[in-house]
């Protein structure tokens, strides 16, 4: 019989496809993730061979991932039926278009040549970035959130924030919440010397949160690799379709993408980075609130032209 968290998990499959009406496919690594917690250590050893080098890993035969996961054929089988797919030629033809996709060029509609007013059309972009936010924080599982939670509240270890050319501004204005939370919190340019010379730092006592979106960075692939290789533990912030960094990760948070212009938005990532930040707060606040009371209390200084004093 069907436990009830399977059948949960499965429903919360079901919602995201129904919700996506604009056309994107629901990736098979999304259904991964939310499935995680559930498979078998045979059907999780298919999982990590599928996202290995997504999607170009799923795009081979049932036989060969079976073999590279060394598993057996019909355990390939079980993965595909619980991800929603019939066969695994299905589940070929979804990561195949997932691909066309990750490579495809932007695409761009004129908002306002169906005879709407730009008031019109704010209603409808409000709408539509709502939609967004939803669907991306339906994608995510439990058991990634809490373990991102416990990773960036850990008073022991050592924090950095990093994005890319657009993601870079949503990296910094976490990183700057981050840092009246709880110490140890650096932020990154999106510089190859920033993050060499990070590296001479980040080890086994350091975590980081890299945000990389379609068209992926070469520098924020090589940085997480070099993370990974330094022992550090990384969070990857990605879309739907996956950065090639997501391979190094010990967490990966998926957001949409698909904006109002021509350019990937990113109203989904801040809404995700304030949910982690709120849910930091309030683990750290709950038993020492100093490092806060203390922020309020020089701020107020500087704002009144006096120094804040001492604790």
């Amino acid at each position: 019989m069907e436990s009830v968290e399977n059948k949960d998990t499965k429903n919360k499959i079901d919602a995201l496809r129904d919700s996506n009406t604009d056309g994107n496919t629901v990736t098979v690594s999304s259904a991964i993730r939310l499935l995680k917690a559930s498979l078998s250590k045979a059907e999780l050893r298919v999982a990590e061979a599928l996202l290995s080098n997504y999607p170009v890993s799923g795009i081979t035969t049932a036989s060969a991932l079976a073999q590279q996961a060394g598993v057996s054929d019909p355990t390939v089988t079980r993965l595909v039926s619980r991800l929603g797919f019939a066969s695994f030629s299905e589940m070929r033809d979804s990561l195949l278009k997932e691909l066309e996709l990750r490579l495809s060029p932007p695409k761009y509609n004129d908002p306002l040549t169906l005879d709407r007013t730009a008031q019109q059309y704010a209603i409808e972009a409000a709408k539509e970035l709502s939609n967004q936010i939803e669907r991306s924080m339906n994608s995510l599982s439990e058991g990634d959130i809490n373990l991102a939670v416990d990773m960036l509240g850990d008073l022991r270890k050592d924090i950095y924030f990093t994005g890319g050319r657009a993601s870079r501004t949503v990296a910094m204005q976490a990183s700057w919440a981050m840092q009246v939370i709880r110490p140890k919190v650096r932020f990154l340019e999106d510089s190859e010397g920033a993050r060499i010379n990070a590296l001479l730092d980040i080890g086994k006592n350091s975590v980081v949160l890299l945000l990389d979106y379609r068209r992926y960075q070469k520098e924020a692939i090589a940085f997480a690799r070099s993370v990974q290789e330094a022992g550090a533990s990384l969070i990857v912030v990605t879309d739907p379709f996956l950065s090639p960094a997501a391979a190094y990760a010990k967490v990966v948070l998926t957001t949409e993408i698909e904006g109002l212009s021509p350019f990937n938005t990113m109203v989904p990532t801040l809404a995700l980075l304030e949910l982690l930040t709120s849910l930091i707060a309030r683990r750290i606040f709950s038993f020492d609130d100093t490092r806060l009371n203390r922020y309020v209390e020089l701020s107020h200084g500087m704002l009144l032209g006096r120094k804040g004093t001492s604790s």
